[in-house]
């Protein structure tokens, strides 16, 4: 096997890359300084060149406001640059494994979303994602799509994750809002990688999957747990969801479940162990 990673900066894409390493995994890594993936003649001269197996694609603009911001942009990059990644790796028989998100849900289940559930997404950013997940699976025969929730982990690039942005703000502000009716499956990026790993290795049937830590948490709490674990005094005042403004609907409750897979480690003990190894 030997695997291609398309924005191997981001979070995800740092724990793929530490995974393949670790277990002596033959890799690639491409950020957005040594491609500009959404020129397709690029892409394809690129994965000719390398001439991977298995190609993991992590690219993505993340978030509502951004997509909202720049449509076009969210467009090309969310939804077209997965779509050629498709024909591409079905003509040259390659694997594509295309992560997605849970924003591609309404957020009104009171439950966990699995794989059998409806996507109906709420803004731009759900709606690209999910036309890529669609394109994917309709242009590419060995696919993985792996949809996954608010993550954690450490990163290459110089963005700021949601538990490293709260633990800024807890050792900088005396108070902090959080909404205590957003509810999440935080999932630490390593967790993840692994599985994808265990896909893959053990050629798990081609489709869609959700992978996330196990439980699932309000903000408010989770955000608790943070200031508990790494005893910040802090105080939390509890906010709601619609508090937060956006460009576009959000969605609430957007924990994830799998039918496919075995439940990995709860959210808790992902986050004490990312927190005990964090610089």
């Amino acid at each position: 096997m030997k695997i291609l990673i398309l924005g191997s900066s981001g979070m995800l894409g740092t724990a793929i890359e530490n995974i393949c390493k670790e277990n002596g995994i033959k890799y690639i890594s491409l950020t957005h300084s040594d491609i500009e993936a959404t020129n397709s003649i690029e892409l394809e001269n690129a994965i000719k060149k390398h001439n991977p197996t298995v190609i993991i694609n992590c690219i993505a603009i993340v978030g509502i406001n951004p997509c909202e911001e720049d449509k076009i942009q969210a467009y090309k990059v969310n939804t077209l640059i997965p779509y050629e990644l498709a024909k591409i790796a079905d003509t040259n028989d390659i694997t594509l494994v295309h992560i997605s998100t849970h924003a591609v849900f309404d957020g009104n289940n009171d439950d966990f979303y699995t794989e059998d559930d409806i996507a109906e997404p709420l803004n731009i950013y759900g709606a690209t994602k999910l036309e890529a997940d669609i394109l994917v699976q309709k242009r590419c025969k060995k696919h993985y799509i792996v949809r996954v929730p608010t993550m954690f982990g450490e990163r290459r690039n110089n963005s700021i994750g949601f538990v490293d942005k709260m633990l800024l703000w807890m050792q900088e502000r005396s108070n902090i809002r959080v909404a205590d009716d957003k509810i999440d499956t935080p999932t630490y990026s390593k967790d993840v990688a692994k599985e994808i790993m265990y896909i893959l290795q053990n050629n798990k049937k081609y489709g869609l999957y959700h992978i996330a830590n196990s439980g699932k948490v309000s903000y408010f709490d989770f955000v608790a747990k943070i200031k508990d674990i790494k005893n910040l005094q802090c105080d939390l005042i509890r906010a709601k969801d619609s508090d937060f403004k956006a460009l576009a609907p959000k969605p609430l409750k957007t924990a994830l479940l799998s039918k496919k897979l075995e439940p990995l480690r709860h959210w808790e003990d992902a986050l004490k162990e990312y927190l005990s190894e964090r610089i």
